[in-house]
């Protein structure tokens, strides 16, 4: 049996206008990519024809921070998802959800600065 190892991961937080530390210890480094996604999940909401949504799509390329699409583009269900959950049909839009909450940043450079000091905090998995 191998010894736990720690990894660290500083999150920022939008709530708590911080930063969150989180310190786990693992037997393998394989068992981290679950954990992690359990803490902190990102949501695109987006349209193509948007040079707002293009500019995080590409600053999005050069991250390798996890960020899953949702292009409203002729999707009613998903524009009804942001305005009843988000409170406007803006976009482009990043839920946040950490644990059981939800945060929803509109911003383009508010959008890439969060997701840059998301991904610069990324643990290392080498």
């Amino acid at each position: 049996m191998s010894e736990a190892q720690c990894y660290y991961r500083s999150t920022p937080h939008l709530m708590l206008k911080g930063t969150v530390h989180v310190i786990i210890f693992v037997k393998s480094h394989h068992q981290i990519p679950n954990f992690v996604n359990t803490i902190m999940q990102l949501s695109l909401y987006y349209v193509r024809t948007c040079p707002f949504c293009v500019r995080v799509l590409l600053a999005l390329k050069g991250l390798k921070t996890s960020v899953e699409l949702k292009n409203l583009s002729g999707n009613r269900e998903l524009r009804s998802e942001l305005i009843k959950n988000g409170g406007k049909s803006q976009v482009p839009c990043l839920k946040i959800t950490s644990g059981n909450k939800d945060e929803w940043l509109y911003e383009s450079a508010d959008i890439i600065r969060y997701l840059e000091q998301v991904d610069s905090n990324q643990l290392s998995l080498n």
